[in-house]
């Protein structure tokens, strides 16, 4: 019997990755896109807007390096990425709720300095999944651009409808869900994958005896991730491997 989760799986081995990407950029494509319009709403003149928007690229370049410094040193990509991730979104409620539009630089100046790194971490996580297949980075990070341009024309369209602040639920409910998927996903690299119907015995396979069989484990330098190899030296023997990978 194969669960619905391994006929994905097997379907296309990589839809983690792809769903990771799309989920982010749906997520932000609902209000980035807007910020110009929302700090207009707000009361910031254009000078103010054009300034306040420019600190991003810079703070990025400044905040990016050392938060995945942070993340090598440390091995806990995915709790940073997770941190980084609850603080831009406690900045964008701050957004919401401050009473001065003066509040808004140190707030933006917060989230500038998260927001790129979240995704460098993320592009991280994908590529070390990836393995021997990062050729085919481009194909999973395409559904990230298709995710964004759904997010800016569904977020547009729902702001002529019901006004500015309609582009906040959208992004709480999808980015609660990025940050659900990272936490309880159990993530295996395809490559070690073998699914429940491909381990039935046939008649011409035997069980490997005990002398036969070889032990190995792989430990990466990520402390989250070991894979456990049985190998049997028998060609007509089954082949079994288990992985235990997290993000």
């Amino acid at each position: 019997k194969m669960y619905l989760k391994d006929k994905i799986l097997e379907y296309d081995p990589w839809i983690v990755c792809k769903t990771l990407y799309f989920n982010i950029y749906l997520s932000f494509g609902f209000v980035v896109p807007f910020w110009a319009l929302f700090f207009q709403y707000k009361g910031l003149s254009s000078s103010e807007i054009g300034l306040l928007l420019s600190l991003q690229p810079f703070f990025s370049f400044i905040f990016a390096p050392g938060w995945s410094i942070l993340a090598d040193k440390t091995q806990k990509h995915r709790a940073i990425l997770l941190l980084i991730t609850g603080i831009s979104i406690a900045t964008i409620i701050s957004f919401m709720i401050l009473p001065s539009p003066i509040y808004f630089v140190g707030a933006y100046m917060i989230n500038s300095a998260v927001h790129a790194p979240m995704f460098t971490l993320l592009d991280a996580q994908i590529l070390t999944r990836l393995g021997n297949s990062r050729s085919t980075y481009g194909r999973h990070r395409g559904w990230g651009g298709v995710g964004w341009g759904i997010a800016s024309l569904v977020s547009g369209r729902l702001q002529d409808w019901f006004g500015i602040y309609a582009m906040f639920p959208p992004f709480f409910l999808l980015i609660g869900t990025f940050i659900a998927f990272i936490v309880f996903s159990e993530w295996k690299n395809p490559q070690h994958i073998v699914f429940e119907s491909e381990l039935q015995p046939t008649s011409s396979s035997t069980s490997a005896s005990s002398s036969d069989k070889i032990d190995v484990t792989i430990a990466s330098s990520d402390e989250s991730e070991q894979e456990s190899l049985v190998l049997s030296s028998s060609p007509s023997s089954v082949v079994e491997i288990t992985t235990t990978n997290n993000i």
